[in-house]
């Protein structure tokens, strides 16, 4: 556990604190990143690198979170052990909320104007243009947040690649009219769960995304949990008939029933529905194909069905 009270900063000078990998040279000496995706605490850090992390940490007041977790603070990408990418402090969308994380710790930024504010923090988004390997061009953005003792601390945003009107222009627009930019925010990164691994029950969806594949457009549900989740069968069908949340109407993903028809293969019977989830007792117990033919047998006036395809398992109206 990092002992705050020794950790001493210059304060006669104003100091300007960034994030990226070559603000943490001392990570390449480390010999514990077995993993590809690999996460680092205070501790891990040479106090060097651990000043600009526990400023903004305890300027934001992540510090005096009951979750506050010192021993996440830095996630790094390795290849073969050796340290290929660092990933620090970044604004997100999560769900109708901004904010900002820091390792496994986040909390809640609100936008007033064209600031960006978050505990004793006051912050200043800046919009550029950048080119990928074939030269397009695509925007990014950071905030410079400056704290009551006039420390600087620059911050990734992380914009919706996926957005269509997601411009430079656009963005400063958005800024110059005070308008409120969370539609233009990526959202917390995380692993996106196949629908039936939830089981039987009601969801509520704070938020929907997309991902565009040279298969199409898939859709992500972002649930109140945490939890993201794929879209599939009547929710899928809805969502690319256009169907967006409406503001202030609750969203609900409704699970009925979940059957495993093959290896590995599943049926899930589910709705989207424009109200807040209500309790039922649920049998989570998953049907195999096993239990649906001994289900005909023991029931000869059951009519014989056709195996359905995944892809007609997953278009199956309601």
């Amino acid at each position: 556990m990092v002992d705050f009270s020794k950790i001493k900063t210059t304060k006669e000078k104003a100091k300007t604190y960034a994030f990226e990998a070559e603000n943490f040279p001392f990570i390449t000496l480390q010999e514990n990143l077995t993993e590809t995706w690999n996460t680092l605490g205070l501790n891990d850090l040479q106090v060097i690198e651990q000043e600009g992390l526990i400023n903004l940490l305890t300027a934001s007041g992540m510090v005096e979170s009951s979750h506050f977790d010192p021993n996440n603070v830095l996630l790094v990408k390795a290849s073969g052990g050796v340290p290929t990418g660092v990933y620090g402090p970044c604004i997100f969308r999560d769900g109708n909320m901004i904010i900002l994380r820091v390792g496994d710790n986040q909390a809640q930024v609100v936008q007033e104007s064209d600031r960006l504010i978050i505990g004793d923090l006051r912050g200043k988004i800046t919009v550029a243009a950048a080119k990928d390997a074939s030269g397009k061009e695509y925007p990014t953005a950071q905030v410079n947040f400056v704290s009551g003792d006039k420390e600087i601390f620059k911050v990734r945003i992380s914009l919706d690649s996926q957005n269509d009107e997601l411009s430079v222009g656009e963005l400063e627009a958005t800024l110059i009219n005070e308008e409120p930019i969370i539609n233009y925010l990526g959202f917390v990164p995380g692993k996106v769960m196949k629908m039936h691994e939830l089981g039987i029950g009601e969801f509520e969806v704070k938020a929907i995304s997309s991902t565009k594949t040279q298969y199409g457009e898939s859709f992500k549900l972002h649930l109140a949990d945490g939890k993201v989740v794929w879209a599939r069968g009547n929710s899928e069908l809805l969502l690319k008939a256009g169907y967006e949340m409406k503001l202030d109407v609750p969203l609900t993903l409704v699970i009925s029933e979940i059957e495993e028809y093959g290896d590995g293969k599943f049926k899930v019977t589910n709705a989207l529905r424009e109200r807040l989830p209500q309790f039922i007792e649920v049998n989570p117990v998953i049907r195999t194909l096993e239990a649906q033919v001994s289900s005909v047998i023991d029931d000869e006036s059951e009519p014989e069905t056709e195996t359905e395809t995944e892809e007609q398992a997953d278009s199956i109206p309601f």
